[in-house]
């Protein structure tokens, strides 16, 4: 195989996959960067971020990360506030309804593992997954290079 085609399946395998979680969790009325914004902010200390912390984490620029946590809010999932030591910072904690999304996102995570690594072994999962590491690894270095 032609290292070239490795972008090119990778692009395939990340528009497949949003699609297949866009298409699950649509009847929650929630998407997919929604779901993956819910679980960074789950995953924080004391269930709260700035949003710096979710731009970064999920390597998009601020005016989507706005968008995405607005709609949140507007849904109930996310409270924001401005941080009391610096009024130029936002803060966004999970409610209620977050920290229960947050649960079913787990099982929807699950899910799509299963999918993705359906026929796998044990060994070659890890072998992927050690892969990947390598790989995002890469990418990080080279957009500190860029940065």
């Amino acid at each position: 195989m032609s290292r070239m085609k490795v972008g090119f399946y990778f692009g395939q395998i990340h528009e497949a996959l949003d699609r297949m979680v866009n298409n699950e969790l649509r009847p929650f009325g929630i998407t997919a960067s929604q779901s993956r914004t819910l679980m960074n902010i789950c995953m924080s200390p004391g269930e709260e971020a700035t949003m710096k912390e979710l731009e970064a984490a999920q390597k998009v620029a601020q005016p989507t990360m706005v968008g995405i946590v607005n709609r949140l809010e507007k849904n109930g999932f996310v409270e924001t506030r401005t941080d009391e030591k610096d009024r130029r910072v936002k803060r966004v904690k999970l409610t209620e309804a977050g920290r229960e999304w947050c649960r079913d996102g787990q099982r929807h995570m699950d899910r799509m593992d299963e999918v993705l690594l359906t026929g796998l072994s044990e060994k070659e999962v890890k072998e992927l997954v050690r892969l990947l590491e390598k790989v995002s690894a890469n990418l990080t270095k080279e957009e500190e290079k860029r940065a």
